[in-house]
Order: structure tokens, then C-alpha cells, then sequence
């Protein structure tokens, strides 16, 4: 069994490389990346989220 400090570690490091990843794959949305796009928001999310936005509102 791991210890708390060490999953939050491990966690962390997958995180790191996820984020990488995200800026390959885009399109690709991934469960626990989430909380990390929501902190920072390149200018090509804004204007998908501002899209979308749009798309909602139209119905």
C-alpha cells in the first residue's frame, strides 16, 4: 500500500506528463486533466469554450 504523500507524488508526476500531452492532443480530453485546464487556459481553448458558448445559446 502506498502512502498518502506518495500516490499525491505519483499523481502529480502523471499530471505533468498529461499536460504535455495535452498540448499535442487537444481534442483529446482526459478525466483528471481537467482541474489543470481549468487553472490555465490557452487562447485556442477560450475561443472553442466561446463557440461552444454560442452554440448552447442558439439552441
Amino acid at each position: 500500500m502506498l502512502l498518502k504523500g506518495e500516490v499525491e507524488k505519483v499523481s502529480a508526476t502523471y499530471q505533468g506528463r498529461y499536460r504535455s500531452m495535452r498540448r499535442r492532443l487537444r481534442h483529446i480530453s482526459l478525466p483528471y486533466g481537467d482541474k489543470v485546464s481549468s487553472e490555465r487556459r490557452t487562447p485556442h481553448q477560450l475561443t472553442e469554450e466561446k463557440l461552444a458558448n454560442r452554440r448552447q445559446q442558439d439552441g
